[in-house]
């Protein structure tokens, strides 16, 4: 894992070095993809995510929670874990407003994308590149995993109180 560390930090500051906008394309690619999310947003049907200044003030913040479990935790496995279990237990506050965490899957895809996209501008070595590609989805795997783990032991937690047997979302 030492060696990891030490490659996540520098490729982050890499990838980023060649597209600054990295987490703020992906946020708007992942309301553009889906409906769900614009309307869970408040985006109109034929607005751009981009144009929409609430939805994209929250580019910054996923961006910085990146860069604390990448850099500052150098992806430390017990502190990644806590501090993704929290904040997906803090994502059910937000199904009263659409929220669903298929919408982690959509991001998931379109930061695939995106960093394939941005690998691809600067890594010419097909074979480098791929392991670079698959090193990243793993990392971004386990931080949705652990997110969607804190999430449903929540939502179980607030079934278990309310005494229903299924929540609506």
């Amino acid at each position: 894992m030492k060696i990891f560390l030490h490659f996540s930090n520098f490729y982050l500051f890499r990838l980023l070095e060649h597209e600054p906008n990295l987490f703020k394309l992906v946020w708007s690619a992942s309301a553009t993809r889906s409906t769900s999310i614009k309307q869970a947003f408040g985006i109109a049907d034929n607005e751009s995510p981009l144009e929409n200044e609430s939805f994209m003030k929250l580019s910054p913040t996923i961006q910085a929670f990146f860069y604390q479990l990448v850099i500052s935790m150098q992806l430390d496995e017990d502190m990644v874990r806590s501090a993704c279990e929290q904040l997906g237990a803090r994502h059910v506050d937000f199904i009263a407003r659409g929220f669903n965490s298929n919408f982690w899957d959509i991001f998931l895809v379109c930061m695939a994308e995106a960093i394939d996209a941005t690998l691809s501008s600067y890594i010419a070595d097909e074979a480098k590149r791929a392991e670079m590609i698959l090193a990243w989805q793993r990392v971004f795997n386990m931080i949705v995993h652990h997110m969607r783990t804190g999430y449903n032991e929540r939502r179980k937690e607030k079934l278990k109180q309310s005494g229903k047997m299924e929540l609506n979302y």
